[in-house]
């Protein structure tokens, strides 16, 4: 596996587009194709079902059908044999009687097969051995040979249905030619209402059950069959098995005995099974169906066949657009990858000519952009490192000019000690102190205990050169001397409060710096009582320094600093800064650099 991973790591760019764009719709087609084979699958094999399950309603309805006219005909003929008083003292009629009597029956037995086409021959019997049928052509001799018992006036009143059989007494000849018939026979005895008919019987042509159960499309693998009670068939899928028992024949594979014990036993699951069993309307015959899977095979087999061919073209087409997809996408980036080659190089000249693929347009066009960026950025940094070779050797000149200046001002520091000028030599000491921290310390942040100095000595020369007496006071937290403040940050606040919230009207004046930590921010406040102003906002004011303080906080904190300014005039003004705390154990550049 590991082999054949590393094999596919080597190959090129395009083969894997074209590998990746091929097995993508593969994939999802076939996990479609899946879920679709399988929802199809249970869509046909319900389908069949129900086409199954509609033949066998249907064949039970035509049988059915054919019941009903049985008996319809069954209570006609009864009603006149049994019912007729014509049939009464029939022994003792004259000839001539008997002969009307006769050929009034026959008529009447005629038209009853006339007006219903179930029945073939209606046959009647008295206990005389007088035969009367709506068959002019039948054989009676031979028809009475045939009983299975002799009439008699003790008997039994029942009814019996003779399975399929040759009705040989349907003509005087061609016995062998003679149709296969289905018999219904009623034993009357001497209690009937008559007392003189012994036996009716109605023959049902076998072709008409068989039409009624083969109208109905089938598979070959599928039948049906019809049993009596006593599992003698009445209708076989090969007709030469119709009126033998069931439990002696076998149709293909199956014993069709067998298959009417297995569905009288297996009733509770008989709508999962493949052998049905229905009840007919007679309540002596069943109807038994046996049902293949062969339909559900041929439907689902065309249904394959077809996705098989959308699937040969959707490989076919998914395999032409992926070579050339992978094509149109892959020229243009070996292309590109060429010219990174010739930039690896030093050639910052090239330019990748655009491709008509918007996308990868746009990409070589952001190549394109960045080589000449990366150019002009390359030129503008000689140009810096130049700049920054002429800044050193000014920022070396300053060094030698500022160590001049500091010599100078110390040797005018003892010139005024030496003449006895102590206000003179402190001004000069607290000056250089100024110079120093503006001009030697170059970082951003200094501790606050180093700016809190450094206001000590401007306030110091600020009250030397205006002759005035500004008093500072400090309330600092213990622990925020460390802490690292902007370099310069209060110098212009105090300024502010030097040069506007003072005059000379003999009030003292105090300013109060107040710093303290709260939820992880230092927040410091200046205040002064001085006179005061009306405040409408940083954008409303007209200096700079406050405004620098702003902009400074919010480069180096963000949306973390705050600047609020509150005065009120005749009683002075506090400005207020909070930023996050910044511990001291940093240098200041780290610190900046952290946030």
């Amino acid at each position: 596996m590991r082999k054949w991973i590393g094999k596919f790591k080597t190959i090129s760019i395009q083969k894997k587009m074209a590998i990746a764009m091929l097995v993508t719709p593969v994939l999802s087609s076939l996990v479609i194709l899946g879920f679709y084979y399988n929802y199809t699958r249970e869509f046909y094999r319900e389908k069949v079902a129900i086409f199954q399950e509609n033949n066998r309603k249907n064949m039970t309805a035509n049988v059915n059908n054919i019941l009903r006219q049985i008996d319809t005909i069954s209570d006609q003929v009864l009603g006149l044999a049994v019912l007729s008083s014509e049939f009464e003292g029939y022994s003792e009629k004259s000839t001539y009687d008997r002969l009307l009597l006769y050929r009034k029956i026959t008529s009447q037995l005629t038209n009853i097969c006339i007006s219903n086409d179930t029945v073939d021959n209606i046959y009647i019997l008295d206990f005389d051995g007088n035969g009367f049928s709506s068959n002019s052509e039948w054989n009676e001799e031979l028809y009475k040979t045939q009983l299975e018992e002799p009439l008699s006036k003790m008997q039994q009143g029942k009814k019996v249905v003779l399975p399929p059989h040759r009705a040989t007494y349907r003509y005087r000849g061609n016995a062998d030619k003679a149709p296969y018939m289905v018999s219904l026979l009623i034993y009357l005895n001497q209690y009937t209402q008559s007392g003189a008919i012994g036996l009716i019987q109605m023959d049902i042509p076998y072709e008409k059950i068989r039409k009624s159960v083969e109208l109905l499309e089938m598979t070959e693998s599928d039948f049906s069959f019809i049993v009596d009670e006593d599992n003698y068939l009445i209708y076989a899928p090969d007709s030469s098995d119709i009126g033998k028992e069931a439990g002696n024949i076998t149709y293909g594979k199956y014993n069709l005995g067998e298959l009417v014990t297995k569905c009288g036993q297996d009733e509770e699951n008989a709508e999962k099974s493949l052998i049905k069993r229905v009840e007919l309307s007679n309540k002596e015959w069943y109807l038994i169906q046996v049902n293949s899977d062969a339909m559900f095979r041929e439907e689902l087999g065309k249904i394959q066949n077809t996705w098989l061919l959308v699937f040969t073209i959707c490989l076919l087409c998914a395999l032409g657009l992926s070579l050339s997809l992978s094509h149109s996408i892959t020229k243009p980036i070996a292309v590109l990858i060429k010219g990174m080659g010739k930039v690896s190089q030093g050639n910052f000249d090239i330019q990748v000519d655009k491709p008509d693929n918007k996308d990868l347009a746009e990409l070589v066009e952001g190549f394109n952009t960045m080589i000449r960026e990366v150019d002009v950025l390359m030129k503008e940094n000689i140009q810096k490192e130049h700049e920054k070779t002429r800044m050193e050797m000014m920022a070396l000149n300053a060094k030698i000019n500022s160590h001049f200046l500091y010599n100078t001002l110390n040797t005018i520091k003892w010139q005024a000690i030496s003449q006895n000028q102590m206000d003179i030599a402190n001004s000069i000491v607290a000056l250089t102190k100024i110079l120093e921290y503006s001009c030697k310390n170059t970082v951003d942040m200094v501790a606050l205990k180093e700016e809190i100095r450094f206001i000590e000595d401007y306030i110091y020369i600020q009250n030397m050169r205006y002759g005035s007496n500004v008093a500072v006071k400090y309330q600092v937290e213990k622990g925020c001397e460390e802490c690292l403040v902007l370099k310069m940050l209060l110098q212009p606040i105090v300024e502010n409060a030097l040069i506007h919230a003072f005059d000379n009207n003999g009030k003292e004046n105090i300013i109060t710096v107040t710093c303290a930590k709260k939820s992880g921010q230092l927040k410091i406040c200046v205040y002064d009582n001085g006179c005061g102003f009306q405040y409408e906002g940083f954008d409303k004011l007209t200096g700079i320094g406050l405004n620098n303080i702003k902009d400074r906080l919010e480069i180096n904190f963000g949306k973390e600093s705050e600047m609020r300014i509150h005065s009120i005039i005749g009683e002075g003004t506090c400005v207020t800064v909070v930023f996050p705390i910044v511990e001291g154990g940093k240098t200041a550049n780290e610190s900046l650099t952290d946030r």
